[in-house]
């Protein structure tokens, strides 16, 4: 879904809850490979979004709810090195809570 700049949490976490669901029980894979790129993050240098640290947390918990498939999160992108680090650290927390 392409989303312009200055797309923050609130659209982010209207398309992780409500929009990924169905789109993933229609297509019912045997796993979800998520790309996990923290560039989405508002101190990003270079996509120019407003994703919060706790709106990571939300998409993550959105994508782990999803169904009940085995995920493979895979760090592509973040070149905040702050922020990559914050939201890789709360994305394994949320992993381990499941």
């Amino acid at each position: 879904m392409p989303l312009p700049a200055g797309t923050g949490d609130d659209v982010y976490e209207r398309i992780y809850s409500e929009e990924l669901p169905p789109l993933v029980e229609k297509f019912s894979p045997d796993i979800i490979m998520v790309s996990a790129g923290y560039d989405l993050h508002m101190d990003d240098p270079l996509t120019h979004l407003e994703v919060t640290t706790d709106g990571i947390g939300k998409i993550v918990e959105n994508i782990l709810k999803t169904k009940d498939v085995p995920f493979l999160f895979m760090l592509e992108g973040g070149y905040n090195i702050i922020a990559l680090g914050e939201s890789v650290k709360l994305t394994i927390e949320k992993m381990l809570q499941i």
